[in-house]
C-alpha cells in the first residue's frame, strides 16, 4: 500500500496539508478547547475602578460590589473574578482616600484661619469668652488636645473593674465642670 494514497488531502484538514513554514503560526501549537483570554486594557481598567468608586460613594458594601462586578448587567459588559473585584474595591478605597485627605486639610486650613480670625477679633474687643473658646477650639482643630491627669486614691479592697468604672466616672465629671487645661486631682 502507498502512504500517499493513506494519507488523502481530503481526509485530512487544510491546516494540516499546508507547510508549517507558510502558516501564520510558524509551527505554533495552537491551544485545543481554550479560548484565548483578553486582558483588559489600562483605560477599561480605570473605567471599573471608577465605576467602583462611584458604588462606595454611593454606600454599597465591599460584598455587593464583588457580587456586582462578577455578574453581567445590563449597562456592564464585563464580569471579573472575585480578586480582581478585590483589587478594584482597593484601588478605589486608595483612591477615596486621596480625594479625602485632599478635602479635610483644604478644610482644616480654612477652618483655622476663621478661627484665627476671630481670635483677632476677641483680642481687639478685649473679650477673654471669644479668645479662650477660639483657642479651645483651635487645639481641637489640630488634635492638640491633651487630658488632664486624674488622680484616684482609695484605701480599702477594690477590684480592678471597680476602679476603672470609678476612674471614668471621675474623668467624666471632671471634664464637665473644669476646662480641660486644668489638671484636675481628686483626693
Amino acid at each position: 500500500m502507498d502512504l500517499n494514497a493513506l494519507t488523502n488531502a481530503a481526509e485530512l484538514p487544510p491546516s494540516a496539508t499546508e507547510d508549517p513554514q507558510s502558516s501564520p503560526t510558524q509551527g505554533k501549537k495552537k491551544r485545543i478547547g481554550k479560548v484565548p483570554h483578553d486582558h483588559p486594557t489600562k483605560v477599561e481598567i480605570a473605567a471599573r475602578i471608577q465605576v467602583v468608586y462611584k458604588l462606595l460613594l454611593k454606600g454599597w458594601d465591599v460584598p455587593d460590589i464583588i457580587e456586582y462586578c462578577g455578574k453581567p448587567t445590563d449597562s456592564k459588559k464585563w464580569v471579573v473574578k472575585r480578586a480582581a473585584a478585590y483589587k478594584y474595591v482597593d484601588r478605589a478605597r486608595e483612591r477615596l482616600w486621596s480625594d479625602f485627605d485632599t478635602d479635610t486639610k483644604g478644610l482644616r486650613n480654612q477652618a483655622a484661619k476663621q478661627l484665627m480670625e476671630a481670635y483677632k477679633m476677641a483680642c481687639s474687643a478685649k473679650d477673654q469668652r471669644g479668645m479662650i473658646a477660639a483657642t479651645r477650639d483651635m487645639i481641637e482643630l489640630y488634635g492638640l488636645k491633651v487630658e488632664a491627669p486624674i488622680e484616684v486614691h482609695h484605701t480599702g479592697t477594690v477590684t480592678l473593674e471597680q476602679a476603672a468604672a470609678a476612674r471614668e466616672r471621675l474623668k467624666a465629671k471632671a471634664s464637665k465642670l473644669l476646662p480641660p487645661t486644668i489638671p484636675t486631682t481628686t483626693a
